[in-house]
């Protein structure tokens, strides 16, 4: 379990929080890309990559402290608050 600030994080939070950071990334350089087609043409260019790479560290990042903020005010109020990864949705993304 890791602390910061007297926020706790469990491993399962941790790794749910990892997979859907990743399964968002993926969704939305596919998207941007035009497509699951055009995502793996991309990918087989090399250029798929870069645009995945772009899609983690924006829509990535701000997914991650979107999701951040939620625990952060919860602990505030007195609340706990653990991320859970819904799998099924993720897959729909």
């Amino acid at each position: 379990m890791s602390t910061s600030a007297g926020i706790r994080f469990g491993s399962r939070e941790l790794i749910d929080l990892l997979v859907a950071w990743v399964a968002l990334g993926v969704a939305f350089a596919v998207f941007f890309a035009g497509g699951g087609t055009g995502f793996l043409q991309g990918l087989l260019a090399g250029e798929g990559l870069a645009l995945l790479v772009v899609s983690l560290s924006t829509a990535g990042v701000g997914f991650l402290l979107h999701e951040l903020a939620h625990k952060v005010v919860a602990v505030r109020f007195g609340q706990v608050a653990e991320f859970r990864a819904d799998y099924g949705m993720l897959f729909v993304a």
